[in-house]
């Protein structure tokens, strides 16, 4: 095996002798000898850009593919959480009908002309909002003062209402998920008001602190811990609906909870809302 000769420039030098002991004078002739290609700075660039586009299109494809994972859940939250806000109009209207049904039964036609007005214009607020994942704050509490009016309308002097907003606020210019106080007011007055003796009050404050956290209290002053078990709080329909619905929207990182506790003489729900 002849021994190979590095890269780089090299001198050869040749004589020739007809007996082995007469030499000619030497000549002498320069040789060059490239180095591998695979050992080059040219081959070792063509690797380097291979491996980038390799790095670039495997990157691209990934991304793509978190974005279509990502795309697709988030129609399925979007989605899901529609659903279970459309679940919230046939829950009340139950209870609507039945009351309309009801005055019409007693022939208080003015009263149900009143209601059936009132129900309606609530139905539109509420079809407009479960079209939507987020609208105004004062759309929100539109929402709650049509559905406050017509339990006011059902109940008469049995309930009472009261909406307080610190004055700081601008409803407007506040966006929050849609529907998110109306079932705890539903709830105050189904499990707390409704069961009580004599007239029942429900409160719902508004207010926004320094960390961009609104703060939405509904309270009511119905039979509380007294006559109400933890179970029956766990039971409530309006409720289940909207703790799922937080738990939907926290999947987007809105950092929304809700605390129901029970308070001496009544009931309170705290819904705490990151506003971004």
């Amino acid at each position: 095996r002849y021994p190979q000769i590095p890269p780089g420039e090299h001198t050869f030098y040749a004589s020739v002798s007809f007996d082995r002991i007469n030499y000619s004078e030497p000549i002498s002739f320069e040789v060059e000898v490239s180095s591998p290609f695979w050992s080059s700075w040219q081959f070792f660039a063509i690797l380097t850009g291979i491996a980038m586009a390799i790095s670039y299109i495997s990157f691209q494809v990934l991304s793509k593919r978190r974005e279509r994972e990502t795309n697709v859940k988030r129609q399925l939250i979007e989605l899901r959480s529609s659903a279970l806000r459309s679940q919230m109009n046939p829950h009340f209207t139950h209870n609507a009908l039945n009351s309309i049904q009801s005055l019409i039964a007693s022939k208080q036609n003015k009263e149900a002309s009143i209601y059936l007005a009132e129900f309606a214009q609530l139905m539109r607020r509420n079809l407009n909002a479960s079209s939507i994942e987020m609208h105004s704050l004062k759309k929100e509490l539109e929402i709650v003062e049509s559905y406050q009016k017509l339990e006011k309308l059902r109940f008469k002097e049995d309930v009472e209402f009261e909406i307080e907003v610190d004055p700081k606020l601008d409803p407007n210019s506040i966006m929050m998920p849609s529907m998110m106080i109306q079932p705890l007011v539903e709830n105050s007055l189904i499990h707390g008001i409704l069961p009580k003796t004599g007239a029942g009050k429900i409160s719902t404050k508004v207010e926004l602190n320094s960390n961009n956290m609104l703060f939405i209290v509904v309270e009511d002053n119905g039979v509380g811990i007294q006559r109400k078990s933890q179970k029956s709080v766990e039971d409530s329909k309006a409720l289940s609906i909207l703790e799922e619905r937080i738990r939907l929207i926290d999947e987007q990182n809105s950092l929304s909870t809700i605390s129901p506790t029970f308070v001496e003489g009544g009931f309170r729900n705290e819904l705490k809302i990151q506003l971004k």
